[in-house]
């Protein structure tokens, strides 16, 4: 990073995009923050396509996506392998683990003890084929978030800034987890007083979990252009990140520092 763009950086005037990916644009939102010396302020997208999505990275400095980057690597190794090669392997607990989860799953479980969707076997993984695409279009290479481009999971973010507690409701169902919307967002705000949203922005995080994610996907992309995030550890973590995807875990309590 050059010495204009880290005081850039330090300074504000940078912005960060969060996209609450679906497999559809019609459930898709994108929330673009423009960070600023004493406040950030929110533009939300709705019905986002991927020309939206991809002119929004583009215009970005960091990116935050809520999806799945990758496959784990055992899984496409079985969908590769021969008949005779797959007749080697015994199925076991182990086996099937692996074949579900990837390192990073197991590491955000440690972490916060939720474990995110199965992108191996559950309907995540239609979300995950978009994103797929949206990265080779923006040249994403390495999954493990790439200084641009990013992996993160809403959820497991709430939980890290103690924007949501463990033993509350969902904030994910529908009109029933409105009033946990607005808990969290109430919480969000508390913490973040320079954080500008508008009466309507305000509305739009407690009607809709979608845009809720979105904007939370845009602080979590900052986090990870501060530095703030859980990077992978060893060698061989890091090794399958790059092909599996590594979820921009945010550091705990570090939300407040998000303006510096």
């Amino acid at each position: 990073m050059t010495e204009g763009a880290t005081e850039k950086k330090r300074r504000g005037g940078a912005a960060t995009l969060g996209v609450d990916l679906a497999s559809q644009p019609k459930k898709t939102v994108a929330a673009l923050i423009r960070w600023d010396a004493d406040r950030a302020t929110v533009e939300l997208h709705l019905r986002a396509d991927d020309a939206k999505i991809l002119a929004l990275a583009r215009a970005a400095e960091v990116s935050g996506v809520d999806a799945p980057f990758g496959w784990p690597r055992p899984f496409v190794d079985f969908l590769a392998a021969d008949g005779g090669a797959r007749a080697r392997q015994r199925w076991d607990n182990a086996y099937r683990d692996a074949l579900t989860y990837r390192r990073t799953d197991a590491f955000v479980r440690s972490v916060t003890g939720s474990l995110p969707l199965s992108v191996s076997a559950d309907r995540i993984a239609y979300v995950a084929m978009r994103c797929g695409l949206l990265l080779a279009q923006l040249g994403v290479t390495d999954r493990s978030g790439d200084g641009r481009v990013f992996e993160v999971y809403p959820g497991a973010a709430l939980g890290q800034w103690g924007l949501r507690k463990g033993d509350e409701g969902s904030y994910k169902q529908g009109a029933k987890g409105e009033g946990a919307r607005r808990t969290i967002l109430g919480r969000l705000l508390q913490a973040c007083p320079w954080l500008a949203l508008s009466a309507e922005q305000r509305s739009a995080c407690v009607a809709s979990d979608d845009v809720l994610d979105a904007l939370i996907a845009a602080l979590n992309a900052r986090a990870a252009q501060l530095g703030r995030i859980l990077r992978p550890a060893t060698d061989e973590d890091r090794e399958l990140a790059r092909v599996e995807g590594w979820i921009a875990l945010p550091e705990a309590g570090a939300l407040a520092g998000l303006l510096s």
